[in-house]
């Protein structure tokens, strides 16, 4: 029954909203929650929904590697975000490359990625890259036809349709989306093609214009004004056409030596980003510009400690009824194994 259920959904052009439709959970993310933007959505899909979509994201994983260019990593089988970190890391320590107009990079934070996607946007994308009108049919059946309900005090209410986005939880949503986001790197990698002077200078000659994981953003081009006004347009024209934005409180950028405070001004101007310092933080790992300090690692330390101690308070020690002695005594333990690393 459920085999001739996903058959017939996979052929037919309209899906019943009974199957596509989703209940949305409302969790607090602070004590006391009463502004909407103090909870965080939760979509639950039905368990149809969820089978169906699992057929098709299967059989996109198998292409994304030859239609998904190479600067994006996510959710593409065979490439990893630690790609990313060290190739960031390598363009960063030649941040100060002497070359006219210094060298820029930008970290782009697009406003609410997955929930501002245009769909028309996706399906002319979509037929860009080749996809048959029946394949693009059956993703309209699985984005287009989406109904919600909101789950309140373990009731559902309303039965209502979204217009634009993805529905967070659906399997099918992440490849589409870096799909989607392919038409911006396409873009880029061209612009930078076509205009010798945006690209970032470094001393291996890395031909790299930007790196992305889904929506998270880090370009890399030479910082003069006109430069910097090109890439501007170009984004604001991915925006006009796809309906995602940069936000531009939470971008920033930075730049290298020869770039002085003037200048950096003009910078904020054009582009609305605020100038921030090195080192930052990229995916929990510290990007930076010179030798490794210890102090850029604590953060990470730390968290691998608390992972031990948790860790040895579940089965190095297991006393019981003594479990507060058997956490101490991992702590005491991780504290010399510490101590034993540093002297390493």
């Amino acid at each position: 029954m459920l085999f001739m259920l996903c058959k017939i959904s996979l052929e037919v052009t309209l899906i019943l909203s009974f199957f596509s439709s989703s209940n949305i959970a409302l969790i607090s993310k602070i004590v006391g929650a009463k502004r909407w933007t103090e909870f965080r959505p939760i979509s639950l899909c039905t368990f149809f929904n969820k089978l169906n979509s699992k057929i098709i994201a299967s059989r996109l994983a198998i292409i994304l590697l030859r239609i998904i260019s190479l600067n994006q990593t996510g959710f593409v089988k065979g490439r990893s975000i630690s790609d990313n970190v060290l190739l960031a890391q390598e363009l960063v320590n030649d941040i100060n490359t002497k070359v006219s107009g210094g060298n820029i990079i930008f970290k782009l934070d697009i406003t609410k990625a997955y929930d501002n996607l245009d769909w028309n946007f996706l399906y002319k994308v979509l037929s860009l890259f080749g996809f048959s009108q029946d394949f693009i049919l059956l993703i309209k059946n699985s984005v287009d036809n989406c109904f919600f309900s909101v789950i309140i005090n373990d009731r559902n209410h309303g039965l209502f349709k979204s217009f634009k986005g993805h529905r967070q939880g659906d399997t099918i949503s992440p490849a589409l989306f870096i799909i989607a986001m392919e038409y911006l790197s396409r873009g880029l990698n061209d612009l930078f093609a076509k205009n010798f002077s945006l690209k970032f200078r470094n001393i291996r000659g890395f031909p790299i214009s930007h790196l992305s994981f889904v929506d998270d953003f880090i370009l890399f081009a030479n910082g003069s004004i006109k430069n910097i006004k090109i890439l501007m347009k170009h984004l604001s024209k991915f925006h006009k056409c796809s309906g995602l934005n940069v936000s531009k409180e939470k971008s920033n950028f930075f730049v290298g030596k020869s770039i002085n405070h003037n200048r950096i001004m003009a910078i904020q101007r054009v582009c609305g980003f605020q100038s921030k310092n090195l080192p930052i933080k990229y995916f929990g790992t510290p990007i930076y510009k010179g030798k490794k300090k210890n102090f850029l690692f604590e953060d990470i330390f730390t968290i691998i400690q608390k992972k031990l101690v948790y860790l040895f308070s579940l089965f190095w020690w297991s006393f019981g009824a003594c479990e507060s002695c058997a956490q101490f005594d991992s702590y005491l333990f991780v504290s010399h194994f510490n101590a034993f690393c540093d002297l390493v």
